[in-house]
């Protein structure tokens, strides 16, 4: 791992000092696009959303969207969108889908700072939604050890109280997607979260 420039580790440490404001801005995947818990965050709390089925941090899902990732397009994410508050909610796609390891805090760490030198404003990551108890013990696993990479960023924002440690029957569609109720359950959490104050 190189050592991240002087410039963009201050910019790093600038984040880590002071609280983001509000997100303006929600990167997410399958669990985030279309009627999903952030259009479900109230009239005081309506961040914009980009959102696309299969996409990961770094490598995404190759079933789904190409394999796209965030590390590769978070410059077009952010081009028509300069001086955003960014909140991450990705990696489910990167922990169920692939093989590859699950990232440090340093790779979490630069790659936001990658995005505050493409404009973003701030940046900060939000914990993944579990996954039902159907799927293996070791994707259950990734997810939890990806949450746990996330919680030691920057104003990391910590929604796991909202789906407990697996989805229940009633909060899910399958073994990985959101139901209505569930998308419920994590806005209502959002919403008195970093997210939205």
């Amino acid at each position: 791992m190189k050592r991240l420039p002087l410039a963009l580790a201050a910019l790093v440490m600038l984040t880590a000092c002071e609280p983001s404001p509000p997100a303006t801005l929600v990167i997410g995947d399958s669990n985030t696009v279309g009627n999903s818990w952030v259009t479900m965050l109230g009239p005081n709390c309506t961040p914009d959303v980009w959102a696309w089925g299969g996409v990961g941090v770094f490598w995404g899902s190759s079933t789904y969207a190409g394999g796209i990732s965030l590390s590769n397009h978070y410059e077009t994410i952010l081009a028509d969108r300069p001086g955003a508050h960014v909140a991450v909610m990705l990696g489910t796609n990167d922990a169920v889908h692939t093989n590859q390891p699950i990232p440090t805090v340093a790779q979490l760490n630069t790659l936001a700072g990658q995005m505050v030198s493409a404009g973003a404003a701030s940046v900060r990551w939000v914990t993944i939604p579990p996954l039902a108890d159907t799927q293996p013990t070791a994707k259950r696993q990734r997810v939890a050890d990806w949450n746990a990479a996330i919680l030691a960023t920057p104003n990391a924002v910590d929604l796991r109280s909202a789906l407990g440690s697996t989805l229940d029957p009633s909060e899910r569609v399958d073994s990985i997607h959101l139901s209505p109720e569930g998308h419920g359950a994590l806005a209502y959490v959002a919403a008195g979260s970093p997210i939205c104050q």
